[in-house]
């Protein structure tokens, strides 16, 4: 049994007529009825029902299609993988992240490089609200940050996971289990800059007293001293705890944001560029799923 006799019944299925599928096969008519022919030898069954015209598959005939629908598709897989063997990944790739999801780059960008150590990466940072045009102007080909409603249309989107937003809380607030967002809006703040808080959360930029930044040492530091708060992404907060700080869920659910990659529009292309395609897979591995979870307890 060939691949192409299994070829030549998938266009007969699909064409409905020996005819046409010799035509989509760029072959003969008897070339794919003695094709299929074979088949029906080597499997001991009749295959198709003939009479003047093609009146259809026996049941046998039917669960041979199917095995040879999923032959077809291992077929390709197997081209793609010995492809991709053979082109080497080399070139630059440069990647964008926000003050919030820079304690989740390390995992994915460290394991990318001992998978391609021919590419050179480059990791920048940018104000959320910047990403679309340094995408859009090709400065940077992919971004991990927060997936919003404000991310425009144009701009391609790809969720890696949820996770929650959680209080830090200054010696004021430090014996409390968990906290309401009303709590939040009487004490001293200090917030990452250009990370949109969902919810209620969003009103807390313009409650009392507030410092914004976009610098994680300034913010590890103004909570150290013990005068001020914050809420943040479940991953800063325990990225915090090595300082000592304490993180409280809030009593009310639902303080999730969504993280994932935001990709250039590309009107030409159906898929990211191959080298975008291999740092995006590289997060779905298992190593670095693993780190991702470690570092999102709450992560869905």
């Amino acid at each position: 049994m060939i691949i192409r006799n299994y070829e030549y019944l998938l266009a007969l299925a699909q064409e409905r007529h020996f005819g046409r599928a010799a035509g989509v096969c760029h072959v003969s008519q008897p070339t794919l009825s003695a094709g299929i022919k074979q088949l029906e030898e080597d499997m001991g069954v009749l295959i198709v029902k003939r009479g003047q015209h093609l009146e259809g598959f026996t049941a046998e005939g039917e669960v041979v299609l199917c095995w040879a629908r999923q032959m077809k598709e291992d077929c390709r897989r197997l081209r793609a993988e010995i492809q991709s063997l053979k082109q080497e990944v080399t070139g630059v790739l440069h990647v964008g992240i926000v003050a919030d999801t820079a304690t989740l780059i390390s995992p994915i960008s460290l394991a990318f490089g001992e998978r391609y150590p021919n590419v050179r990466l480059t990791i920048q940072t940018y104000a959320q609200d910047k990403l679309p045009q340094v995408l859009s102007e090709r400065t940077i080909d992919l971004a991990l940050a927060q997936i919003s409603e404000a991310v425009p249309p144009r701009v391609r989107t790809f969720p890696l996971f949820q996770e929650r937003y959680v209080a830090v809380l200054s010696s004021l607030g430090a014996q409390h289990r968990s906290v309401k967002a009303a709590d939040m809006m009487t004490l001293p703040l200090c917030l990452l800059a250009d990370s949109p808080l969902p919810g209620d959360l969003a009103a807390l930029p313009r409650s009392g007293q507030v410092m914004e930044t976009n610098s994680l040492a300034v913010l590890r530091d103004h909570l150290m001293s013990g005068q001020w708060s914050s809420v943040l992404p479940e991953s800063v907060a325990r990225m915090l705890e090595d300082s000592g700080l304490r993180s409280v869920p809030f009593c009310q659910p639902g303080y999730f944001r969504t993280v994932g990659f935001l990709v250039p529009p590309d009107a030409k292309r159906a898929r990211p560029e191959y080298r975008v395609q291999c740092f995006m897979e590289v997060a779905h591995c298992e190593g670095v799923v693993e780190r991702l979870c470690s570092a999102v307890s709450g992560a869905r």
